[in-house]
């Protein structure tokens, strides 16, 4: 077998700025085809809305651009994320979707008063304009350690997680925008300035929290009560299906990912011999699939798919390159952005796959 760069070429796949390419089928791929190739080193998927609109941030030299593509791979826009007031290329942490596929984005950027910030902010999903927003200047006594999801049953409703370095101490704030209103505040306690705090607001009204603390939270998003809190391996991956079913990864003496039901019982726990980077189940809640990749041996990388049942191996598949976020899809499919150092590009060449199920 070729190695992926072989393959690559061999199908037509420019190892340029970035291009499109069709589905490839690769017989060692088995599931997975490539979508997109990029030679940029912060372009990958980020979020993927129910009618299969893909968004990818484009990160280059002249700034960070989001990116939306049809599920047939057409371009229908493409825009500069830039909050009124700031210096420099805003870069792009993270995009979530919210109510009615609306695209919301974590931007790190400098204003003209030369000091930092964090901010988030709803996109327009038809022309990519920012519509509204909240930022927080970053102070050097604090972290810049940061998370958010947006409420999937009411509009303008998001979750905002912030790890305080002086206080060593985590917190969320519900805040209703464009008001930006705080409706309730949940401590997490002393915790880690290692990691911010992984959410997931679900369509059954709680809010899922993965804390530094090793603790996951299962918060009810009225009145900001616990449903759960349960001692868990945490670490990179988290995931919740459909039916309220949480999955997180972790070291806990092992590379574990356990998952627990919606009241919080134990469900199922499966060892990995390698470090998982990130986690995803599908929308059927019938599979998750899991990327390692362990101390940069990419012989060593690989993606697992598992029984969402009952954390069965079903199929390990070893694509070339470091492995990035998995992204679901509200039809079914997962997408995974898996790097390729051994490229020569300026900086690595990036492919996109859709995992189908």
């Amino acid at each position: 077998m070729n190695n992926f760069g072989d393959v690559l070429r061999d199908h037509g796949i420019g190892l340029g700025k970035y291009k499109i390419g069709g589905n490839i089928g690769v017989s060692n791929l088995n599931v997975p085809h490539v979508l997109f190739t990029f030679g940029e080193e912060a372009s990958w998927v980020r979020a993927v809305d129910s009618l299969g609109n893909l968004y990818i941030s484009d990160g280059s030299s002249s700034g960070n651009n989001l990116i939306k593509y049809d599920s047939q791979l057409n371009q229908i826009w493409k825009a500069r994320i830039y909050p009124t007031g700031a210096l420099n290329h805003p870069s792009i942490m993270r995009v979530v979707m919210g109510k009615d596929d609306t695209p919301w984005v974590q931007l790190d950027f400098q204003k003209t008063d030369f000091k930092y910030y964090i901010g988030f902010f709803k996109i327009n999903k038809y022309t990519g304009a920012i519509e509204a927003g909240i930022d927080f200047q970053i102070g050097q006594t604090d972290s810049n350690l940061w998370n958010f999801t947006v409420d999937q049953l009411t509009a303008d409703v998001i979750y905002i997680a912030e790890v305080k370095r002086s206080a060593s101490t985590s917190e969320i704030r519900k805040t209703i925008l464009p008001s930006k209103t705080v409706e309730w505040t949940y401590q997490l306690g002393t915790t880690s300035v290692y990691g911010a705090p992984s959410l997931i607001a679900h369509a059954n009204g709680s809010l899922y929290v993965a804390a530094p603390t090793g603790y996951l939270h299962r918060i009810n998003t009225s009145s900001a009560t616990d449903y759960y809190k349960r001692a868990m391996p945490l670490g990179s991956g988290f995931a919740v299906d459909t039916e309220g079913n949480a999955y997180t990864s972790g070291y806990d003496s092992r590379h574990r990912i356990e998952s627990v039901s919606l009241s919080g019982g134990y469900r199922w726990g499966y060892t990995s011999s390698v470090k998982t980077e990130s986690i995803a189940v599908s929308r059927d809640s019938k599979y998750v699939y899991s990327t390692s990749a362990e101390g940069g041996y990419v012989g060593m990388d690989r993606l697992e798919k598992l029984d969402a049942a009952t954390g069965a191996l079903l199929k390990v598949i070893r694509p070339d390159g470091r492995k990035y976020d998995l992204v679901t899809s509200p039809n079914g499919d997962v997408y995974m952005t898996s790097s390729n150092i051994g490229v020569s590009t300026p900086n690595c060449l990036r492919e996109t796959f859709k995992i189908l199920n």
